[in-house]
Order: C-alpha cells, then structure tokens, then sequence
C-alpha cells in the first residue's frame, strides 16, 4: 500500500496508527533528507523506533580505479557512509528519538525490500520527474513502493 503526503506533517491528534517500526532508505541527497523529516514528524506522533538504512550499491562501483581496488574503494565508502549516518542518528537520539542505523552492500532496491519485512513503514522520498537523483534512482523508490509487504509514504519533493 503506497500514500504520497507532502512532507510537512502535522497534527495535534495522538496516534492514528500502529507503526512502531519505520525504515527510512537514504543516499544522504536533499530528496532523502525529505523524507526523513516525514519519517521523524510520524515517528514522534507514533512513538515509533526509526532505521535509517543505507545501502552502498555494488551496480555503482568500478572494479578498478587507479591503484585501489574495488575491495578498498568500497571499504572507504561503508567507512565514509557509516560517519555520516551515525551523525545523523545521533542528532535524531538527541532529539528524542530512537534510531538504528545500518549500512549494507548490494542492490538497494533488494537490500530496502527485505528490510521492509521486519518494518510497519518505509518512508521514501519521490523525486519530480526533471530531477536527477546520483544514488538513489527511479527505478529504486517505484519497485519499493509497488513490492513492499509494509506500507510506503511517498514523499514528492
């Protein structure tokens, strides 16, 4: 089941629903950052836990630049997404929240599908049509949000 909201959410109301565990697919890109403002305004409304997942796509990488091989350019990916991500979620703990945040290799759009199952809600982001996204395409958030077995916001940005 797929919902497309405007990320602005907000409502004085207690919880309307039963998500408690919400993913939040980002590649640290202004539309993801959408999406996990929607991800937080919900998880504060539901009292829900956040995973903020990033998956280092294996389709993206060269099997060999220069001198450093696929190996070392993808440990220095996970290294530099792990910075990040822990960044983010210890600004989302401070705030209130409760965050998990995980970094895997593989195809994003299979790594987000099967995270999807142990989750009540995938929160992604829904690029326009013109925009160009570097790391997380169309194809990405369009088979997410017709094969997931939790409920999708799309949010169009």
């Amino acid at each position: 089941m797929s919902t497309e909201i405007p990320w602005k959410v907000a409502s004085t109301a207690g919880p309307t629903t039963s998500w408690q565990k919400l993913l939040v697919p980002t590649d640290f890109s202004a539309a993801s950052d959408a999406a996990l403002r929607v991800a937080v305004s919900v998880a504060r409304r539901c009292g829900a836990r956040l995973t903020l997942l990033h998956v280092v796509d294996i389709n993206g990488q060269a099997p060999d630049v220069g001198s450093v091989k696929d190996g070392e350019l993808m440990a220095a990916q996970r290294s530099d997404v792990a910075v990040k991500l822990r960044a983010c979620a210890d600004s989302l703990v401070a705030a209130g929240l409760t965050v998990v945040p995980i970094v895997l290799e593989g195809l994003p759009c299979e790594q987000i599908l099967c995270f999807a199952k142990a989750h009540d809600l995938v929160v992604l982001a829904r690029p326009k049509r013109r925009t160009r996204w570097r790391w997380f395409a169309k194809r990405t958030w369009s088979a997410v949000a017709a094969n997931s077995p939790a409920s999708v916001i799309l949010v169009p940005v």
